[in-house]
């Protein structure tokens, strides 16, 4: 009977975490691929956005950065990445992550959602 229980508490073990494991690969995948934390990645829920394919690395430099890279990023669609780059384009470059509250669509509370998949280097003059 003892023997029995073990094996039943090993089969559940098992499927529960098989099951986690599937439902979290994505976001796992990623946590440890490009070291952000598994709380900030299930906030944005980036797992939807980021593919087992992708080659983006996080964080972007925001100066070098393409619009096709940052609509990987959270609330980012085409119009938003639009603006951040053509901001970029104005500016030369980024030289603080506050700049980008000066577009339209960027709060300061989305900046500081945005700010753990971002940096800034300037570049050489």
């Amino acid at each position: 009977m003892r023997l029995k229980f073990i094996a039943v508490c090993i089969i559940i073990f098992a499927v529960a975490v098989t099951l986690r494991a599937s439902l979290l690969n994505k976001s796992w995948t990623v946590a440890v691929v490009y070291d952000l934390p598994e709380s900030v990645l299930m906030a944005f829920d980036i797992s939807e956005s980021v593919t087992d394919e992708s080659q983006l690395v996080f964080p972007l430099n925001l100066n070098t950065a393409t619009e096709k890279d940052l609509m990987q990023l959270p609330r980012i669609g085409e119009v938003l990445a639009s603006r951040i780059v053509q901001y970029r384009d104005v500016l030369g470059e980024y030289t603080d992550l506050t700049q980008l509250t000066q577009i339209k669509g960027i709060s300061d509370n989305m900046l500081e959602q945005l700010s753990p998949f971002l940096y800034i280097v300037e570049e050489d003059t």
